[in-house]
């Protein structure tokens, strides 16, 4: 059997235990259990819910109904929890239009008005009273009553006694961890996506909470901002002060169009990456200055365990083992395996800030080949004799190597 006739039959297979499965629920009431609260420290210090293994397969099929029923009501301009879409392409998305809008302008010096949202605590301030929108949002996508109650039930569980108190209930913000969380999350702000999609040549993208709305007439941008707060009111959501601000988007950073809101930027900062208006795609200070001291941690560590061997290396082969360390630690497949660094070569489009990491490399490499500070490094161990006599593979190497291997898989 072929690996396309395994997955029909791993589905077929699928299919069945969930339909049995739904059919043993039939009798369950969503006020049979209880949960336990506990606390975990995570992106930040949050309340988590310890179910039952039943409860729990009872939300994921909750869930996979969410998704059927909200995904075609979504607006194309929401990238969270989607299959086929992500991050990468929200962001790639205000990249295309804000160059084409950019282009647009008559004159040298202007730009685009951009407004950065941020949702105070989302997730944690949507009201889970019988009076919140949540629920009218659900039930207007054709659930009946029971599974209704179902969804309620597991968004506000009813808590064991503890240390804390006897039963409760939670009576705002949707539980971190549920498989109902993520399309919940999606639906609860869809009534703003669809307001500010509504005006006339505006640019919007939303994952998650993390928002960014473009138009070339500051009017038009300043009066999405002013209603902004009216709109998320109704939903009992505000923005966060420190996250949600204005910028005059310009390739030259200073305009006289620019204003004590719109402020003028050369970058736009959006999920984790910068946007430069006329370089492209690049790391936020933040993930280069991890990806940055992630090297020099792995070429202290290289440099260390050299240091502890009963005999000196010849210095071929310390540089050698130097650079390929070098190599490792800036292949595609090490930084796939970190989180926080994953999608590099994707993300990155600015060749000048490849150029500056590639430098800052050569630079540690031959400061720690010739053990000594500065450019007389290069006096000893040239750029051209680490490519060529040590095999140094540079980030810029994997990058086009990437690149060129996207394009020949592209249809």
């Amino acid at each position: 059997m072929n690996t396309k006739g395994w997955r029909e039959e791993v589905k077929r297979l699928g299919d069945s235990a969930l339909k049995e499965f739904e059919s043993r629920l039939a009798s369950f009431s969503p006020f049979d259990y209880r949960v336990q609260e506990y606390s975990a420290s995570l992106d930040k210090f949050r309340w988590l819910y310890r179910v039952p293994e039943e409860v729990f397969l009872l939300e994921k099929i909750l869930s996979l109904r969410l998704k059927k029923k909200i995904e075609p009501s979504l607006s194309p301009r929401v990238f969270s929890y989607r299959k086929g879409t992500g991050s990468l392409d929200a962001v790639r998305s205000f990249w295309k239009w804000g160059q084409k809008a950019l282009r647009r302008q008559p004159r040298k010096g202007q730009g685009i008005y951009v407004l950065r949202f941020d949702v105070k605590s989302y997730t944690d301030e949507i009201p889970l009273d019988e009076r919140s929108p949540l629920w009218r949002q659900v039930e207007n996508l054709g659930f009946g009553e029971k599974d209704l109650q179902f969804i309620k039930s597991l968004t506000r569980p009813v808590v064991e006694a503890d240390d804390l108190g006897g039963e409760r209930c939670r009576w705002r913000g949707i539980p971190t961890g549920s498989p109902l969380t993520p399309q919940l999350a999606n639906l609860y702000l869809s009534c703003f996506d669809e307001w500010v999609t509504s005006h006339h040549e505006v640019f919007y993208a939303r994952y998650g909470d993390d928002m960014i709305i473009a138009h070339s007439d500051r009017a038009v941008a300043l009066s999405i901002y002013q209603q902004s707060t009216e709109r998320l009111r109704e939903l009992r959501l505000g923005l966060h002060p420190e996250k949600s601000y204005g910028i005059f988007w310009c390739p030259s950073g200073t305009s006289h169009h620019a204003d004590d809101f719109f402020k003028p930027a050369v970058n736009v900062d959006y999920l984790g990456v910068q946007l430069h208006a006329s370089t492209g795609i690049r790391l936020n200070t933040e993930k280069m200055r991890v990806l940055r001291n992630g090297w020099i941690r792995q070429l202290s560590r290289t440099l260390e365990l050299l240091s502890k061997l009963e005999e000196p290396l010849d210095p071929g082969v310390k540089n050698t083992i130097l650079v390929e360390a070098a190599n490792r630690y800036f292949s595609p497949q090490y930084l796939q395996s970190q989180t926080y660094l994953a999608d590099f070569y994707s993300w990155v489009e600015d060749a000048g800030q490849l150029h500056e990491l590639e430098d800052f490399v050569a630079r540690t490499l031959t400061q720690a080949m010739a053990g000594v500070r500065g450019t007389r490094a290069y006096r000893q161990v040239s750029w051209k004799q680490l490519i060529q006599q040590y095999g140094w593979q540079s980030p810029r190497h994997y990058w086009y190597l990437k690149r060129s291997n996207r394009n020949q898989h592209a249809p």
